[in-house]
């Protein structure tokens, strides 16, 4: 006898062009699906449930998200109710049996009961998916309140409620139909254990998947028609998943914008071939191809208005494009002077678009004060005052003060933003600095011109000429004073991409620094000095990471000069250093034993870091690096390595760690071990 509940039926779900919520428990048209007309809801549901992933019970406050590439998702259930209706009328009702704990859940569908009641208060003891697909099995089981959640050692285990194992059930039936599996089965099952406690075991024969058999595309401008469907990347016999349709219509979407087709809508469709393949249709409405038109500022004092509208740089008549438009906003950030940037397009002409700017300015003046305590440095304090709009037109002022045991720096800066260009600052600098170090004393005090590019926030290059006046003293005699004029070009680059500031996990950091003092101007010492290194972070299993830093530095007096300055000498041991050794203990030695620097470096970090429980970490880390007198000297052999171990504590303002380094050279006169604390990561 075929099942009542899988004659016909029709679901009708509203599909609208704007995004918006509707709740998971959308209207169901049941007309003609059973014998009554006015069929119980609940019942119907239930039996579409046993042989489809139809959703049935959800908490109230469930919502799922409804756009217009939902009906890639509704496609297949459409195809699935259709087939079953079929399998239903030959009668087929003896395979569902065969699913057991669906036809249960049924059963409890008709009665508003759960046959999984009796384990309620029950601690999960064990989660397990069978069946999945392989790729999938991780983000399912992520997504499933009764799974617990993962720590390092141990995985969080909750108490059973059958209420969230219902959702659980039709979470997974829904996001198996979104990857391309309208047909799968899922056969729960729940065993009770010793101790109040239940496994858990979700058993899914995913069926066969959904794939792509073709694509089109129409109404695309006949020269982009080429590229458009590149851009799709969408293959015939490529699993279907309705993600991938969307992000293909995304995709086109964000490419005719670039193109100027600033308007432009994109509207995907999928239409059955037979059970297992779909074709996929996107029907595009380019509308006009946009220019930029005028520039508009509003919201900040006139003085800034010119400087705001210079940033944007956006030229009238140029091809709209929502990248430009992201540009212009990253110029404005970069300024430093707004707390609030909105960007708009408005109707210019039959082709042209207006741009507004909408701003607020931030808090013209700053104060800020810094305390803090390392086991190097130990006390350490800072103070700054800034001025944004000091001088007007974004011309500012800042005073920086900072104090430590081994440095206390005074200077004063003024600035002029985008001077040459919309991500440039010009920099005038007067600075006074004091070293005081076990084997020298250098004072310094001096003039710098500067110009800061911006390329992006996260890639910045900075180039300055700069005169100081050196003075410094040596405890050894050995060395003799340097006393005069200094005359010194240098270049800063950093490559930022990794993913936290804070706390990386992912990504790479790749830096450099150029010094040069010529032989021909008016200096005390003539040098050449380049440094370099990077940072690598990789995540691994379970929230760990693994990082790893390379450094390298050379320096070479010039002309007649035989030494470095002091304060420009390569120093290597510390917490951001060789962990096994202190602060600038690695390395030549004057005939007092006081680190003397060198002018060749090489250093080499790995850390391993993972999480405890809470906000614990633990970190295991192999150093090893070398300071060099000369860089003709420089020997691998002579590489100092360190092993040691770390434990940490996250906080609001970065990482508050501890660090225990071993040395596994003999130590000699130094100590074997080493502590260091510091707030942040040493790299």
């Amino acid at each position: 006898m075929s099942d009542p509940f899988l004659r016909t039926f029709q679901v009708d779900v509203p599909l609208p062009t704007a995004v918006h919520t509707i709740p998971l428990h959308a209207r169901i048209n049941g007309r003609g699906c059973g014998p009554k007309e006015n069929m119980d809801l609940q019942r119907f549901q239930a039996g579409c449930r046993r042989q489809l992933w139809l959703p049935g019970r959800f908490h109230r406050t469930q919502r799922i998200r409804f756009t217009p590439g939902t009906r890639h998702l509704l496609l297949p259930l459409t195809l699935g109710l259709l087939l079953s209706a079929s399998a239903g009328a030959a009668g087929s009702a003896g395979s569902v049996g065969a699913l057991g704990a669906p036809a249960a859940s049924a059963s409890a569908g008709a009665s508003g009961e759960s046959p999984f009641s009796e384990y309620d208060g029950l601690l999960v003891s064990d989660f397990e998916i069978l069946g999945a697909p392989k790729h999938l099995t991780q983000d399912l089981e992520k997504g499933l309140a009764l799974a617990g959640e993962k720590k390092t050692l141990r995985r969080l285990r909750p108490q059973f409620d059958a209420a969230l194992f219902e959702e659980d059930l039709e979470r997974t039936r829904l996001f198996l139909a979104r990857e391309g599996y309208p047909w799968c089965r899922v056969v729960p099952r729940v065993e009770p254990r010793g101790g109040r406690k239940v496994d858990i075991l979700i058993g899914i024969d995913p069926g066969p998947q959904v794939v792509i058999d073709s694509t089109s595309v129409l109404g695309l401008p006949e020269a982009l028609a080429g590229r458009g469907r590149k851009v799709l990347a969408l293959r015939p016999g490529a699993a279907f998943a309705d993600q991938n349709v969307q992000d293909a219509s995304s995709r086109l979407s964000a490419f005719l914008a670039e193109q100027g087709y600033g308007r432009a809508t994109v509207d995907a469709r999928t239409e059955p071939v037979d059970s297992t393949r779909v074709r996929v249709r996107f029907r595009v409405e380019p509308g006009s191809r946009y220019l930029f038109g005028d520039t508009h500022v509003e919201g900040i004092p006139e003085d800034i208005v010119p400087l705001a509208a210079r940033s944007l740089d956006i030229e009238p008549g140029t091809r709209y494009s929502p990248r430009e438009l992201q540009n212009s906003q990253d110029n404005l950030r970069l300024l430093d002077l707004f707390r609030q940037i909105r960007l708009s397009t408005l109707p210019g002409g039959p082709d042209t678009l207006d741009v507004k700017a909408s701003l607020a300015m931030r808090d013209p003046h700053t104060v800020e004060t810094r305390v803090g305590y390392m086991s190097e440095d130990q006390f350490r304090a800072s103070a700054s005052w800034k001025g944004r709009n000091t001088f007007h037109g974004g011309r500012g002022l800042e005073t920086d003060a900072l104090y430590s045991r081994f440095l206390q720096k005074v200077e004063v800066s003024g600035w002029w933003p985008a001077l040459i260009g919309p991500r440039t600052r010009e920099v005038l600098t007067v600075s006074g600095q004091r070293e005081a170090e076990d084997a020298y004393t250098q004072q310094s005090a001096g003039l710098e011109v500067a110009t800061w590019y911006r390329r992006s926030f996260r890639t910045t290059l900075d180039l300055s000429a700069a005169w100081y006046y050196v003075d410094a003293q040596f405890e050894s005699e050995a060395e003799e004073d340097i006393t005069g004029p200094v005359t010194l070009f240098e270049t800063h680059w950093n490559w930022d991409h990794s993913d936290d500031r804070l706390r990386p996990t992912r990504g790479t950091v790749l830096w450099a620094r150029g010094q040069w003092s010529p032989p021909f101007l008016p200096s005390e010492v003539s040098f050449i000095l380049g440094e370099t290194g990077g940072s690598l972070y990789f995540p691994l299993p379970r929230r760990s990471v693994a990082a790893l830093r390379l450094g390298i530095g050379l320096a070479n007096p010039l002309g007649v000069d035989e030494s470095l300055l002091p304060g420009l000498r390569f120093f290597a041991g510390g917490v951001n250093s060789n962990r096994g050794f202190q602060r600038h203990r690695l390395g030549p030695r004057n005939e007092e034993g006081d680190p003397s620097g060198g002018e060749a470096k090489l250093e080499f970090q790995g850390e391993l870091r993972v999480p405890v429980f809470w906000r614990l970490q633990a970190a295991a880390f192999f150093d090893a690096g070398q300071v060099w007198t000369h860089v003709e000297t420089m020997n691998l052999a002579d590489l100092e390595p360190s092993v040691g171990w770390a434990l940490m504590v996250d906080t609001p303002v970065g990482p508050i760690r501890g660090d225990w380094g071993y040395r596994l050279h003999e130590p000699g006169s130094e100590p074997g071990m080493v502590f260091h604390f510091l707030i942040g990561h040493p790299f």
